[in-house]
């Protein structure tokens, strides 16, 4: 009886001792002040195994300011934007770690390119998933801003296959009674088409101004157009 209430002793501290082991790979963040101040919180998280596509945007750490609900600023953070996963990652250089910042605890987010000074503006917007079905909150970026606004998914995919990441950007259109559509494919043809109530003064003005609608930077042309009749 002794030997079998010993064995039951032994064999209970090596289950606790190993569950002790075997806690997840999640590796969380001690708050420092200074984030406490800027009322960030962050979760560590490891360097990326994947290769991150060329560009500034996800390859690259960047100056730029985060956007709190309340709508208060914390400027000059060094940020990136996480496409794979939808999230923002600031550096904090005391820790020397890199950190995810919960969604839910901020608005947006501006992030400075270095090889052309651009300022990029994000913000969250509850969109249909096109990969999954229900609506998320995702980040996007804010293209243009008016009675119509134009926004860019810039999440990245997995591609199985090569375990690499490819870009697979689409667009959303938010018109003034708050009915939007998200589109990857565009002409001018299309653009009009969603326009039916101005389409008579819509296309001659895009014609005018020589635009096809082809790329994003003449995409976003149109719709300044748009807002300006």
């Amino acid at each position: 009886m002794r030997r079998f209430i010993l064995f039951l002793i032994i064999n209970t501290l090596f289950i606790f001792t190993n569950a002790q082991d075997n806690n997840c790979h999640c590796k969380y963040y001690n708050v420092s002040e200074e984030t406490l101040e800027d009322k960030l919180t962050g979760i560590q998280i490891l360097n990326e195994q994947v290769k991150m596509p060329d560009g500034e945007l996800y390859s690259q750490w960047s100056s730029g300011d985060v956007i709190l609900n309340n709508g208060e600023k914390i400027t000059n953070r060094t940020i990136r934007y996480d496409g794979l996963n939808d999230q923002l990652t600031f550096y904090n250089l005391n820790k020397k770690a890199q950190l995810a910042v919960e969604k839910g605890t901020i608005k947006g987010f501006d992030i400075q390119l270095f090889t052309t000074n651009k300022m990029l503006h994000f913000t969250k917007l509850k969109i249909n998933n096109l990969y999954s079905p229900g609506y998320e909150e995702h980040f996007v970026q804010i293209l243009v801003a008016g009675k119509v606004s134009l926004y860019a998914s810039r999440k990245l995919h997995n591609l199985v296959s090569s375990n690499q990441l490819e870009t697979s950007y689409f667009y959303i259109l938010v018109k003034e009674d708050g009915s939007s559509t998200q589109f990857q494919n565009f002409s001018r043809r299309y653009i009009v088409n969603l326009f039916p109530d101005k389409e008579n003064i819509f296309r001659p003005s895009l014609k005018k101004q020589k635009n096809r609608v082809r790329t994003e930077e003449q995409l976003i042309k149109a719709i300044e157009l748009y807002n300006s009749l």
